[in-house]
């Protein structure tokens, strides 16, 4: 069993695989493995990921058509064998010992999720010291215990195409009894690129996706959530991002469907009145 499985879905992105993959294949945590799922990319990505093949440690998965980056996950975990898996995004990178101070971490505390630092972003590790459920982002910077993955059931949505690694973060910190917090400067480094999926405005069908995802969360939080405090830690942040989504469009449809799906959310809390506390004006 490796000590950590990593899991990389690629598609089209062959001006940086070879930086992602040069990352991980020099980590100084030797006892990897690390699964490449090519989503049929039509670029030279698939012809880039072969040259490491000599690698033992590397399996490559192509694709017969795309599928998605929830499938090409969820290909990944199938096929997972460590103790925990990682999951890194092939336009980013990692410094050399990233994983191993992870690991380590890991090991000396027992803890299902490791959480390391980021850069590019606002790192919010201290606010995840203080509550497992305040790691609401920034999900690809930790490692994740397969074994939690697996008893819960836990797999990436594939009907969400964006917001599904919310989901996934969310329901992974539901079950997990404990997050620690990895405080050795190495970083997992986060690249914004023109033409992902976090771009500046969202078209019709991402504003649909994150707002199916954030559904899927309220969902999460009220078979998960034990009390009133942690329901309003998640319920809070959730629809703060409403704000965020649709100043993500100018499109009529778009902020027509962040109205209805508002209302909708709304309907599912099991504590309505923490909206209140978000609009007091709301609660008059």
């Amino acid at each position: 069993m490796a000590c950590i499985s990593v899991i990389i879905p690629c598609y089209n992105v062959a001006p940086y695989v070879q930086r992602c993959l040069n990352s991980i294949i020099n980590q100084t945590l030797l006892d990897i493995e690390i699964i490449v799922v090519d989503d049929c990319s039509n670029d030279d990505t698939w012809s880039i990921i072969q040259r490491y093949k000599e690698d033992k440690r590397i399996k490559l998965i192509a694709l017969e058509r795309n599928f998605g980056v929830s499938y090409a996950r969820n290909v990944g975990l199938d096929i997972a064998s460590g103790e925990y898996v990682s999951f890194v995004d092939p336009d980013d990178y990692l410094d050399l010992d990233f994983l191993k101070n992870l690991y380590d971490k890991g090991v000396e505390t027992n803890a299902e999720i490791v959480k390391g630092y980021a850069t590019t972003v606002k790192d919010i590790s201290h606010y995840v010291a203080i509550n497992k459920l305040f790691f609401y982002a920034q999900w690809w910077s930790a490692i994740y215990s397969l074994s939690l993955i697996l008893k819960n059931g836990i797999r990436f949505k594939e009907d969400v195409f964006c917001g599904q690694d919310f989901i996934f973060q969310r329901h992974v910190c539901f079950c997990a009894n404990s997050i620690e917090v990895d405080n050795n400067t190495s970083f997992y480094h986060y690249c914004r690129r023109s033409g992902s999926l976090d771009s500046s405005i969202f078209s019709v069908e991402k504003i649909e996706s994150q707002l199916r995802a954030r559904i899927y969360i309220i969902q999460l939080a009220n078979k998960y959530c034990v009390n009133k405090k942690e329901y309003s830690i998640v319920i809070k942040r959730l629809f703060a991002e409403i704000e965020w989504l649709w100043n993500k469009t100018n499109n009529v449809t778009s902020r027509t469907n962040i109205c209805r799906e508002y209302l909708y959310m709304y309907k599912c809390l099991l504590y309505k009145e923490i909206i209140g506390e978000i609009y007091p004006a709301l609660d008059t």
